[in-house]
């Protein structure tokens, strides 16, 4: 098995909530930190308020 970031075969297996992940013994690679990332969402509440599924009324719609 190799490491995908840096194409080493230094790598050691360990057992993550039941999952194996790699972890490179070379520059230091540990996929247990992609698999925390994974779900968590990077958006600020700007981005957040500006969203909307439906469609702006009133006075905030364009018009052409």
């Amino acid at each position: 098995m190799k490491c995908p970031k840096c194409r080493s075969e230094h790598v050691e297996l360990e057992s993550y909530n039941n999952i194996q992940c790699r972890v490179c013994l070379d520059c230091g690679f540990d996929e247990r930190d992609e698999l925390d990332s994974v779900g968590q969402q990077k958006a600020s509440k700007k981005a957040k308020a500006s969203y909307t599924p439906y469609k702006t009324g009133g006075s905030q719609r364009v018009r052409r």
